[in-house]
């Protein structure tokens, strides 16, 4: 009995142990898997936004620059009156563009939406917030993107765009220029991300390390008014350099996808994955927090540990019963079986009557 006892005790102790391994690697994977899935979506939506921001930007451009060469080839806006009208017309088929605005060389404004009196507008190359953005445009061949500001007027953030306008020898002969609601520009683009909420989209300046976008900006009013994301970025490309093996020269130039882990700052864990826009010179990250990606994995990892359990329960009431069930049949009824100790050995006395 006690050797088939023992030997019940240690199948169900082999098995627990077997299921106990199983459960560690199924873990192992599952989190491999949840961890790999969520670093290649974050990859697809880092390249549908880079792509979807360039494609914005592009066409912005591109308009900027047929309008720029019209208001020069054509001598009816010289005058202010049909040029502004004109620049409403266009106002009015981008919903995206708050105001339009045409510029010599020497940053003088000269047309400007819904300003008929062109003799108070200003000079945007004197001006301290647009001035660095203006001498870049003047040795641009693409668009330039200002920094991001509030506009009082709009109670809303604004982005400026400008583009320069050359001749064949490129000499710059005017600058057009344009500023984009940031709201209508960009939040489209979280729409295209799954669980919007759990990711954090920035777009960053590489020249100065201003964020040209975040999408968590409304709950940080100073968000676009401080260099902090130039230390941030510095910091992803060491990291890069030592997990990837790339330089920041070959991230600017040949505008990888890349993701790793990076805990800048001190601050919690997060996935970050980039990519650079050469001809913006824009940085797209998107960073989700790592403990969302635990998670994630916690709720397959409780499924397991449920189904282990139950097996556990059933395995251990599979043993207990044989262990009763061999007890009775080891032991019959005493009321059937009476011990031969039980019976007396002593013989029985017989007694003569007394006379």
């Amino acid at each position: 009995m006690a050797i088939v006892k023992k030997n019940i005790w240690l199948i169900f102790y082999c098995f627990l142990f077997i299921c106990v391994l199983f459960f560690s690697v199924a873990s192992y994977i599952k989190w491999e898997d949840t961890y790999y899935e969520q670093k290649i979506a974050q990859e697809n939506h880092v390249n549908l936004i880079a792509t979807s921001t360039h494609a914005l930007f592009a066409t912005h451009e591109l308009l900027l620059d047929i309008m720029g060469r019209r208001f020069i080839e054509d001598e009816t806006y010289k005058n202010n009156i049909p040029a502004t009208q004109a620049l409403d017309k266009l106002l009015k088929l981008n919903p995206a563009i708050f105001a339009f605005g045409f510029a010599t060389a020497d940053g003088q404004l000269r047309h400007l939406t819904s300003h008929p009196d062109a003799s108070n507008l200003p000079n945007l190359k004197e001006m301290p917030q647009s001035r660095d953005s203006f001498l870049e445009t003047l040795k641009s061949n693409h668009m330039v993107i200002g920094r991001t500001y509030f506009f009082n007027p709009l109670q809303e953030w604004v982005m400026p765009i400008r583009r320069a306008i050359r001749d064949d020898n490129q000499t710059v002969l005017a600058v057009m220029t344009g500023g984009l609601r940031l709201q209508d520009a960009f939040e489209p683009l979280l729409k295209s991300l799954n669980d919007a909420h759990r990711h954090v989209l920035s777009i960053i300046r590489d020249v100065d390390g201003y964020p040209q976008y975040q999408s968590n900006h409304a709950s940080q009013k100073n968000i676009y008014t401080e260099p902090s994301s130039l230390f941030v970025i510095q910091d992803y490309e060491n990291t890069l350099f030592k997990t990837h093996a790339l330089s920041p020269q070959m991230l600017r130039e040949q505008e990888p996808i890349v993701s790793f882990l990076s805990s800048s700052k001190g601050e919690k864990k997060v996935l970050v994955s980039l990519k650079y826009d050469k001809t913006y010179k824009l940085w797209t990250v998107i960073e989700t927090h790592y403990d969302d990606i635990l998670g994630l994995f916690f709720e397959s990892f409780l499924l397991y540990f449920e189904h282990l359990f139950c097996l556990f329960l059933f395995s251990k009431n599979c043993c207990q019963s044989g262990k009763q069930t061999r007890s009775r049949a080891s032991f019959p009824s005493y009321a059937r079986y009476t011990h031969p100790s039980s019976q007396s050995s002593f013989p029985s006395t017989k007694y003569s009557p007394v006379d």
